[in-house]
């Protein structure tokens, strides 16, 4: 995939490599992806096999890597590979899904269905948005937007914005999405598809019996969950 133009390759001066087996496990998949870079520059992206990244890196980071390492550590690299040499994260829900949750060190069982979690959805969105600029299929979106109504969501701010069309298409209530809508943008100070400094939860002083407020508390909760799992977010 030559044409692809990967994002994190230009962004390799942002994190530490490290020689050491415990770091490497502690770093998150977009640290990871600078790590490769440094190391390999994009030539790890064109390995066919994923074996052969794992034996690079038990020679480079971590000694005994394919015998030792958790799955979880081999899943979240064969997430990053597969992301970053073909389309179907961005085309295919079952990747998607699979991607999101390697991403999320969550187990990944292929021979099923295992609906995601909205912050596992934009955890997903925020590594790949490292990798590079892509559109959604339509079908990725719908998986999105049925995630997050599962999950009680009625407005999807950031990168979970591109599902929101298909969210409202669900029988969604817009005017709780509106009045969210109005409460998250004047607490963060953003436009609809930006987000600024994170506030502390406890200045916000919301009502849990205010519908609109719980939506706004459960929006705060997703996107400090993917901020602990990769140090920062650009919503």
């Amino acid at each position: 995939m030559d044409h692809l133009e990967l994002n994190f390759i230009n962004t390799m001066g942002d994190a530490p490599v490290s020689a050491d087996a415990y770091q490497f496990s502690k770093l998150n998949p977009k640290e990871k992806l600078v790590l490769l870079g440094r190391k390999y520059g994009r030539e790890w992206v064109d390995w066919d096999n994923v074996e052969t990244l794992f034996l690079a890196i038990g020679r480079d980071f971590w000694p005994g890597f394919t015998e030792n390492a958790e799955q979880e550590q081999k899943d979240m690299l064969n997430a990053l590979k597969t992301m970053c040499r073909s389309d179907d994260f961005w085309d295919d829900t079952n990747v998607f899904e699979k991607c999101c949750l390697a991403l999320d060190s969550a187990t990944v069982i292929f021979q099923i269905e295992q609906p995601l979690s909205p912050a596992q959805c934009l955890l997903g969105l925020e590594v790949a948005a490292s990798i590079r600029t892509d559109t959604y299929d339509e079908d990725v979106q719908e998986y999105i937007a049925k995630c997050c109504k599962d999950r009680g969501l009625v407005y999807l701010p950031g990168k979970l914005n591109i599902a929101q069309d298909e969210l409202d298409k669900m029988k969604n209530d817009i005017n709780l999405k509106e009045m969210t809508k109005n409460i998250w943008t004047k607490v963060f100070k953003v436009k609809a598809n930006e987000l600024g400094d994170i506030p502390d939860i406890e200045e916000l002083e919301l009502d849990e019996d205010n519908a609109a407020d719980w939506q706004v508390a459960k929006l705060y909760s997703i996107v400090e969950y993917v901020r602990q799992k990769l140090g920062g977010v650009e919503l």
